[in-house]
């Protein structure tokens, strides 16, 4: 889930930025009032950019089922019914 990001962590990076940029104190002070005036209403979110460690096992387990419903007794056609209605249903 994304983070939100607080407006006075943007603007303090925003600024950091800027002073390699503007020297004078009271014109970086300006840009930060601008910045506030611009991003008040605004709702800002950090990015995820990492990779998911899930793993989806959903084939895995509908086939270990599908072959405990013959070990069960179930017929063939039974099983490929079910087998179907999986594909069908994951396909969703």
């Amino acid at each position: 889930m994304a983070e939100q990001v607080n407006l006075d962590e943007v603007v303090t990076n925003i600024m950091y930025g800027l002073t390699n940029v503007i020297a004078e104190q009271t014109r970086l002070n300006d840009a930060k009032a601008v910045l506030y005036m611009a991003l008040h209403n605004m709702q800002i979110y950090r990015e995820e950019t990492g990779l998911s460690t899930q793993v989806d096992n959903t084939s895995e387990w509908v086939r270990l089922f599908l072959a405990s419903m013959l070990v069960r007794g179930c017929t063939e056609k039974t099983v490929e019914t079910y087998k179907q209605e999986y594909k069908q249903f994951l396909l969703l």
